[in-house]
């Protein structure tokens, strides 16, 4: 997926790794069972970063019902909004390059 992209579905890492960047930076790296693109899907705005693949990956792929549905459940909304609380965290920590 691409910064700056309209984002219509979340995807879930079943498999591999894959690297995440803003503006060409590298800011983070994601492994199995950890998920990107849902900030598109909570506030329809475009994506804020760039993700890609640093091994052979297989995704699970949510469309906005099915992401919807798992917020629903409150274990995973709850896992969902303290790893965006974490990303927002690192984000105002990280010095400004």
């Amino acid at each position: 997926m691409r910064e700056g992209e309209p984002g219509q579905e979340c995807y879930v890492i079943a498999e591999g790794t894959a690297g995440v960047s803003i503006e060409g930076r590298p800011v983070a790296s994601l492994g199995v069972g950890e998920m990107f693109g849902e900030m598109s899907l909570l506030d329809m705005g475009p994506r804020v970063a760039t993700v890609t693949a640093e091994s052979p990956v297989r995704l699970c792929v949510l469309n906005p019902r099915e992401f919807g549905t798992l917020l629903e459940v409150p274990s995973v909304g709850r896992k969902i909004v303290r790893e965006l609380a974490a990303r927002l965290r690192a984000c105002e920590a990280a010095p400004n390059a």
